[in-house]
């Protein structure tokens, strides 16, 4: 937004003029004639168009995807929107998808109950990870676990009754197998390195041999590092647009309303800050 230029009292407060935009804002000073809160506005920027932004984003460096699409149908914004990159923990979004599919299309109901087990135990994000063995939970805990709190143990037991199959049915090669966290973590973090060179080197078939194999591996002997590993070829691979997509078809799913964020309706941004500064004590 370049550097500050003026500030304009109002009714609301206070406008700060920066070279390239303006940011509403209020300050509170107690009797103490201390600050006891400050609040800052969503920023609107001068002679901003969705070409402009586009252009911002292509001079970025490294691979960059956009893909921003009305009521799934009109596409606004797209750059790169085809291309596959690494998403992380929102492959667990697909998951859900298959879940929801598999209510609808099935005899099976969300009230069914799983048994916690040692081999889909994974590491944090989570809570159930440290569940004891054969805890009976049901498929609508475990969605909302998975995606309220990231957590990778219930997305790894919601893996495995759906299967591979269902999971892969709609990916192409970068993406089979499908992995599960605990499979991620393994390949890509455990003590023993010479695993993950055979895994990337070997067949479709060879691999889920290997996944097969690790599977009784302990966690213990993963240590997870600061720097990304294999980022490239070990990761759940997705465009924007699929994203995009698979977002739309969720929109009216109760898990992804749960943990809204820092974002919530009729709240101040510095009443947000301050929630999440209590959650981190």
């Amino acid at each position: 937004m370049g550097d500050i230029k003026s500030i304009e009292k109002n009714e609301d407060g206070y406008l700060l003029i920066f070279e390239k935009g303006s940011v509403p804002a209020r300050i509170e000073i107690n009797e103490a004639n201390m600050i006891s809160s400050l609040w800052f506005g969503n920023y609107s920027l001068v002679n901003d168009s969705l070409s402009d932004i586009v252009e911002k984003f292509r001079n970025l460096s490294g691979d960059v995807s956009i893909s921003v699409i009305k009521n799934n149908s009109e596409k606004i914004i797209t750059y790169n929107d085809q291309q596959k990159m690494a998403v992380g923990s929102a492959f667990k979004l697909h998951i859900l998808k298959v879940l929801y599919q598999e209510i609808a299309n099935t005899e099976k109901n969300w009230h069914d109950i799983i048994e916690l087990n040692e081999k889909n135990r994974s590491l944090p994000f989570g809570i159930i990870q440290n569940w004891p063995e054969g805890t009976p939970v049901t498929l609508k805990t475990l969605s909302i676990l998975m995606i309220s709190q990231n957590d990778n143990t219930a997305s790894d037991h919601l893996f495995d009754y759906l299967g591979h199959k269902k999971l892969e049915a709609e990916f192409s090669e970068e993406n089979i197998p499908f992995l599960k966290t605990r499979e991620l973590f393994i390949l890509k973090f455990s003590d023993k390195k010479e695993i993950r060179e055979q895994y990337l080197n070997s067949s479709v078939e060879e691999k889920r041999k290997i996944l097969k194999e690790i599977s009784s591996e302990k966690l213990k002997n993963v240590e997870i590092g600061d720097k990304p590993v294999s980022i490239d070829k070990l990761e759940w691979f997705l465009s924007t647009e699929e994203l995009a997509r698979i977002i739309f078809e969720l929109k009216d799913a109760e898990e992804i309303k749960i943990n809204s964020g820092l974002v919530q309706k009729k709240i101040t941004i510095w009443q947000a800050i301050k929630m999440d500064w209590n959650q981190v004590f």
